[in-house]
């Protein structure tokens, strides 16, 4: 976790990307855990991880170029429904009383990040903007509706497109709160069935 979280909490988003440091940090991190009073020190931390898995903000896909090559322009849209933001930083709250109850706080464990001094909204939704990150389960950017609505069809048939279905996590029309990987293969299994259903026969 310290080896994913630390780059993004130190460093700005321009040197984030396409800058030899964020490795370097990690390869410090890596470096002091060989010491023994680091272990003996992190042998009793542990993490709360907030994660809005539920997001009403809508983001864009759309082609990055003429060729098939060209990267496509992705924008996710953080927090462009301000409830997002808002249930994160009472996600915070409600963590915070968790780790504070006697079970855990008898632990002798304290809180790291965002610190117990950030206590004001306005703070904590600067921590949440400054930190919040994806879990990479993106779904939805074609995604699947009946009666002409969607981009693909209940055959998961792209719409005005002869010839072509999409069979991925994109089609899904509401975000699961779950890894996609078990439904994203339901989805292709569904299609390859479709498929061969439509296959001519003889």
């Amino acid at each position: 976790m310290m080896m994913r979280l630390l780059p993004t909490l130190v460093l700005p988003p321009s040197l984030r990307e396409r800058s030899p440091l964020p490795e370097g940090i990690r390869g410090a991190v890596s470096l002091a855990f060989e010491r023994e009073l680091v272990r003996s020190f992190v042998a009793r931390l542990y993490g709360m991880v907030v994660i809005l898995g539920k997001p009403k903000s809508r983001g864009r896909v759309r082609l990055g170029g003429p060729r098939a090559e060209d990267p496509a322009r992705i924008d996710p849209g953080y927090f462009s429904d301000s409830e997002d933001l808002e249930t994160l930083v009472e996600g915070i709250r409600l963590a915070r009383r968790i780790t504070g109850a006697p079970a855990l706080r008898e632990w002798g464990a304290q809180e790291l990040f965002p610190g117990r001094w950030m206590t004001s909204t306005k703070l904590l939704e600067g921590f949440v903007r400054a930190n919040a990150m994806t879990t990479y389960h993106f779904a939805g950017t074609c995604e699947l509706g009946a009666d002409g609505r969607g981009v693909v069809d209940e055959q998961l048939r792209v719409r005005g497109v002869e010839g072509l279905r999409v069979a991925d996590a994109s089609v899904i029309p509401v975000v699961p709160v779950s890894a996609l990987n078990a439904p994203s293969m339901l989805i292709g299994y569904r299609a390859a069935d479709m498929l061969l259903r439509a296959r001519p026969q003889g």
